[in-house]
Parts: C-alpha cells; structure tokens; sequence
C-alpha cells in the first residue's frame, strides 16, 4: 500500500518531458493523435550517423494491413511499440509492448522472446534503423524482424484498434 503512494510521488521516466502527448483518457479518434517518443525524419541519421532509415531492407518493411492480418490470425507475434510511455499508455496497439527507443531499449532487450517474429512500430519507419540494428546485434534473425511501414500515425488511420492504459499514464 505505501509502495503505490510513493510511486504516485515520483513521476515515471519519460513522463516529465513535456511531449503534449495526449495523457490516457480512452481509445484515440481519427484525429491524427501525438505519437510521441521518436525523432523526426530529419533526426533518424543524427541520432548515430551509421544507423540510418536504409539499414532496413525492404523485405523487412510490412503494411499496418499485414500487421493486423497477422494479429487477426492469432500469429505468434511480439509487436514492439519504440515511442515514449506516455505516448504509448496514451495510445497503444492491444497486445504491444512497449521499450523506448534509445538506451532503455537496449537495456530491456532481454524482456524480448527471441523465438518467435519480432515487429517493430514507432511514429513511422524512418525511426526504427537504430532498433533493427541492435536486434540483429543481439542475435535475432533479419528473417524474423519486420518494420511497420508508418507506424501507429498509419495504424490509427487504418482505423485499426488501439487502447490506453491510464493506470500508467503520467
């Protein structure tokens, strides 16, 4: 009981950043909702000069379609949500986990199944070559990663599903 007064005192990393992403109150809408927690198209190369948006071949790249085709047909999938926790708890795929891009990916790694297919989603795709890139560094197979071409901006306007979690929200 103390324990959840105390984290109701101290504010969940990532939370404090002042994003303006929306802060968990239900499903998103057709608006084009803030999906924070990833560089822009102009930041994916300075974020590590080597790691860039064409590191991910093409037969890596799938559609939001092929991505709830696979979740629809109860595919052994781990989907990888990238974005920030506020922008995830905000909005989120039903079933994603969420490792923020950056160190805390890196360091969550292991929380990864490596025996089934991996699948990356951010704000879009230019923003994933960093994450690929420490996947296959650790050992997942490229047969076994795919990128979501646009992310959860292309998901929401697929009009795809996608839930909040407002018991972690900031």
């Amino acid at each position: 009981m103390a324990l959840a007064g105390l984290m109701a005192l101290v504010p969940l990393a990532g939370c404090a950043s002042g994003s303006g992403a929306p802060e968990g109150e239900g499903a998103a809408t057709q608006e084009q909702p803030a999906v924070d927690g990833a560089p822009s198209e102009g930041d994916a190369s300075s974020q590590d000069g080597a790691a860039t948006a064409s590191a991910i071949p093409e037969n890596a790249v799938i559609s939001v379609d092929d991505l709830h085709g696979m979740l629809d047909a109860g595919d052994d999938v781990t989907v990888v949500d990238v974005r920030s926790r506020a922008g995830y708890t905000s909005m989120m795929i039903p079933g994603s986990k969420n490792l923020p891009a950056g160190q805390q990916f890196e360091l969550r790694l292991r929380e990864v199944p490596t025996d089934k297919p991996v699948v990356l989603i951010g704000s879009d795709t230019t923003d994933l070559a960093p994450e690929y890139n420490v996947l296959l560094q650790n050992g997942f197979s490229p047969d076994s990663i795919r990128v979501v071409e646009g992310g959860v901006q292309a998901w929401v306007k697929a009009g795809y599903p996608t839930e909040s979690n407002s018991e972690y929200a900031c």
